[in-house]
C-alpha cells in the first residue's frame, strides 16, 4: 500500500507540475501579448496626440500649401518611415504636383506618370497600406513614388510598404493624397516604426482633418478676397457719390450763373451800344469823351466776365472744329508764355502721334490761359511748367471719367512744380468764386470756367496735387471723328490762327 500510494502521489505531482508549467507559459504569452498591445496603444496614443497638435497648430489663417506641409511633417515625425510626400493631383494635365515632403515645402511637378500609377491615384478613396503582394495597385503606388523621387533614388526590398491617404481637396480645387513610403528592411514590432493595418483609421482621420483645414483656408481666402472687393466697390461708390454731389452742385451754380450772365449780357449789349454811339458822336475835344471811353472799356471788361460766366453755365456759343491738339497747344503757348515770369521754365511736349480733337478753338485758348495763369501763381519763386499733349490712358480715367473709353479721348496735361494743394483745397478748386488768393485780385472764376468749358465740350478734367510737390491738371477732350478730321483740311485752326 505504501509503495502504491507513493507512486500515485508522484504521478499526480508530475501532472500538476505539467499543468502549472502550461499555465505559466500561457501567462507569459498573455503578458507578451499585453505588452505588444500596450506598446501599440502607446504608439497610437502618441500619433493621436500628434494629430490633435496638428489641429491646434493650424490656428490663424494658413494656406492650403501650409496645411499640406504640416501634414507631411506630422507623418514624418509620427511614423519612422523613409519618405512622406503631400501631393496635388492635376487632372487637366494628368500630372502630380509634389507640394511638400517631411522636410518642408518641396515644389515639383511630375508628368508622364505610368498609366497604372495614374489609375491608382485617381481611384484612391480611402486610406490604404500597400506591399509588394498587392498586385496592380501596389505597382501603381511604386511607380508613383519612383516618378516623384527618381527611380535611382529608391532601392526597393521585398518588405517595402506604401501608405496612401486620399484628400478630397488639396487646394486650387484639386484632389490630393498623402503618401508614406518605406523600402528598407525593418523589424516587425510597431515601436520600431512603419505603418501597420491598425494605423489606417488614424491616417484616415488625418486625411479628414487636412481636408477640413484646406476647405477652411480656401473659404477664408475667398472671404478675404470678397471683403477686399466689397471694400473697393464701396470706396468707388463713395467716390462716385461724392463726385455726383459735386457735379450737381457745379451744375446748379453754373445754371444760376449762366442765367444771370445771359440776362446781364443782354443789358450790357444795350449799354455798350449806347456808349459807343455817344463816343462816336462826341467831338474829340469834348470833356465827356474820356468818360464815354471809360464806359466802353468797363463794358468790354464786363463782357469778358459774362463770357466766363456763360462758359461756366455751358451757355456760351460753341463752334467746335477738328484741330491737332499738340499743334494748337504749341501755338497758344507761344503767346501765353508772355504771361510767365523769367524764373519759370516752360516746356511744350506734343506726342508724335497727332491727336485731332473736336473743340472750340477759342474755348481751348480760354482753358490754356486759365491753367497757365493758375500755374504761374502757384510758382511765385519760379519752377518748371510742362504742357504735354498725348493720347488718353486708362490711368487717366478717374472719378466721373472711369466709365469713359480712353481710346476716344486725348489728354492736355498741364504740370507745375509749385506749392501744390492739400486734399481739402483740391476738392473745391472748381467751385465758382473759391480762391486761395487775395480776393481783391482774383474772383475765383478761372478754374470754374475751365471746368465748364471742358464739360461743355464733352470732356472731363482731373487734378493730382500734393503740398510742396506741385499740381497736374489732366484735361480729357474727345477725339474728332474721321469725317470731321478730314473735312477740316490741315486741321490747323489753332487758337493762334483765329
Amino acid at each position: 500500500m505504501t509503495a502504491f500510494g507513493s507512486s500515485y502521489d508522484l504521478d499526480k505531482l508530475l501532472e500538476e507540475r505539467a499543468q502549472l508549467a502550461a499555465q505559466v507559459e500561457l501567462l507569459v504569452r498573455t503578458e507578451q501579448q499585453l505588452y505588444r498591445s500596450q506598446n501599440e496603444l502607446d504608439v497610437q496614443l502618441l500619433r493621436l496626440r500628434a494629430l490633435a497638435r496638428f489641429s491646434i497648430d493650424l490656428g490663424g489663417e494658413p494656406s492650403s500649401d501650409d496645411v499640406l506641409v504640416r501634414a507631411a511633417n506630422l507623418l514624418g515625425e509620427g511614423f519612422a518611415i523613409d519618405w512622406v510626400g503631400a501631393l496635388r493631383i492635376l487632372p487637366e494635365t494628368r500630372a502630380v504636383e509634389l507640394v511638400a515632403t517631411q522636410t518642408g515645402a518641396h515644389p515639383c511637378t511630375a508628368t508622364g506618370l505610368p498609366a497604372e500609377a495614374w489609375q491608382w491615384l485617381t481611384a484612391l478613396t480611402e486610406a490604404q497600406l500597400l506591399t509588394a503582394s498587392r498586385g496592380a495597385a501596389a505597382a501603381g503606388a511604386r511607380g508613383c513614388v519612383e516618378t516623384l523621387l527618381g527611380a535611382g533614388a529608391v532601392r526597393w526590398t521585398t518588405s517595402w510598404q506604401i501608405g496612401a491617404v486620399p484628400l478630397h481637396h488639396a487646394g486650387n480645387g484639386c484632389r490630393g493624397a498623402l503618401l508614406l513610403a518605406s523600402w528598407r528592411p525593418r523589424p516587425v514590432p510597431v515601436r520600431d516604426g512603419g505603418v501597420a493595418e491598425q494605423h489606417l483609421p488614424v491616417l484616415q482621420l488625418l486625411g479628414q482633418h487636412v481636408d477640413h483645414a484646406i476647405g477652411a483656408a480656401t473659404l477664408n481666402r475667398s472671404l478675404r478676397e470678397r471683403s477686399s472687393q466689397l471694400a473697393h466697390s464701396l470706396a468707388s461708390l463713395e467716390r462716385a457719390q461724392q463726385a455726383l454731389v459735386e457735379a450737381r452742385k457745379m451744375e446748379a451754380i453754373g445754371r444760376l450763373a449762366g442765367g444771370v450772365a445771359h440776362d446781364f449780357n443782354n443789358l450790357l449789349t444795350v449799354v455798350l451800344g449806347c456808349a459807343e454811339e455817344i463816343l462816336a458822336e462826341l467831338p474829340s475835344a469834348a470833356p465827356l469823351r474820356s468818360s464815354a471811353r471809360s464806359i466802353v472799356e468797363a463794358g468790354r471788361r464786363a463782357a469778358q466776365i459774362t463770357q466766363q460766366l456763360l462758359a461756366l453755365g455751358r451757355r456760351q456759343a460753341r463752334r467746335p472744329v477738328a484741330l491737332d491738339l499738340g499743334r494748337a497747344a504749341g501755338e497758344s503757348m507761344a503767346v501765353l508764355s508772355r504771361l510767365l515770369t523769367s524764373q519759370i521754365r516752360l516746356s511744350v511736349v506734343a506726342d508724335p502721334q497727332p491727336a485731332v480733337v473736336e473743340v472750340d478753338p477759342a474755348q481751348l485758348e480760354q482753358v490754356l490761359l486759365n491753367l497757365v495763369v493758375n500755374a504761374r501763381d502757384a510758382m511765385p519763386d519760379g519752377g518748371q511748367l510742362t504742357v504735354r499733349t498725348r493720347g488718353a490712358a486708362p490711368a487717366d480715367l478717374t472719378g466721373r471719367a472711369q466709365h469713359l473709353d480712353p481710346a476716344r479721348f486725348a489728354v492736355l496735361e498741364v504740370r507745375d512744380t509749385g506749392v501744390g494743394m492739400d486734399e481739402a483745397t483740391r476738392t473745391r478748386i472748381f467751385e465758382p468764386f473759391f480762391t486761395t488768393k487775395a480776393s481783391k485780385q482774383h474772383a475765383g472764376l478761372g478754374l470754374a470756367v475751365v471746368y465748364g468749358v471742358v464739360m461743355q465740350n464733352g470732356g472731363d478734367i482731373a487734378v493730382r496735387s500734393r503740398p510742396g510737390v506741385g499740381t497736374t491738371f489732366l484735361v480729357l477732350l474727345p477725339l474728332a471723328s474721321s469725317n470731321g478730321a478730314s473735312s477740316n483740311g490741315a486741321a490747323s485752326n489753332g487758337p493762334g490762327r483765329r
